[in-house]
């Protein structure tokens, strides 16, 4: 069996802490860079595989590295390419860096709505930054390991997610519908060495988020 491909693509928005990102890297990661998310992998020393966008945001060297380039005027975000091409290059794990904070709410919005997109798939897909991780979890069950001072949260991306189930949690919860007006969900904490989180039919965000 064939270990499955694991994309790393650092994003637009801001990045706190360098450190924090290069322990979550792996040796056989594919790097794809989306727009001003070059300077990130830059900084950090990476070499990218791949940097794509229509570079309103970034105006610094490319020299020697490969690039696709589109117009500005478009229908899909960087995000959106650079996901594209991670799929066409047989990735089925993604891990977004940049895809959260900064002054572009609405960025941030719709990287999510991506993220989401391709969890619908089957694709796990995750967003992190230093103090959050936000995992996109469609009709299925994950684990999560507890991590010294961050709470936990899951909050209903769909109208109803059904069949939710949490446990190994301070507040568990068991074949419950949460809505996306009312965050039930917010603010638990995981007390065992690992909490399962399961929604039978509906769309979660899962948030890890340090104090």
């Amino acid at each position: 069996m064939t270990e499955e491909k694991r994309c790393v693509i650092f994003c637009a928005g801001p990045i706190e802490d360098d450190r924090f990102v290069l322990e979550q890297l792996q040796p056989n990661d594919i790097i794809i860079c989306a727009d001003q998310g070059v300077a990130h992998a830059l900084r950090l020393g990476l070499a990218p595989d791949l940097v794509i966008g229509d570079f309103d945001s970034y105006h610094g060297p490319l020299e020697h590295l490969p690039v696709h380039q589109f117009p500005c005027d478009k229908d899909y975000t960087d995000t959106h390419l650079a996901l594209e091409e991670g799929l066409g290059m047989g990735c089925r794990e993604f891990v977004l860096f940049g895809a959260l904070g900064g002054a572009r709410l609405d960025h941030m919005l719709a990287n999510i709505e991506e993220a989401f997109r391709l969890a619908s798939d089957g694709i796990d897909i995750s967003l992190l930054d230093s103090g959050n991780r936000i995992y996109c979890v469609v009709d299925r069950k994950i684990i999560i390991e507890r991590m010294q001072s961050y709470h936990l949260s899951v909050i209903s991306l769909s109208d109803r997610s059904c069949g939710v189930t949490l446990k190994g949690v301070k507040f568990p919860l068991n074949n419950v519908v949460l809505t996306n007006t009312f965050p039930l969900g917010v603010s638990n904490r995981i007390t065992d060495e690992f909490a399962s989180i399961e929604v039978k039919n509906g769309k979660l965000m899962v948030f890890l988020s340090k104090d």
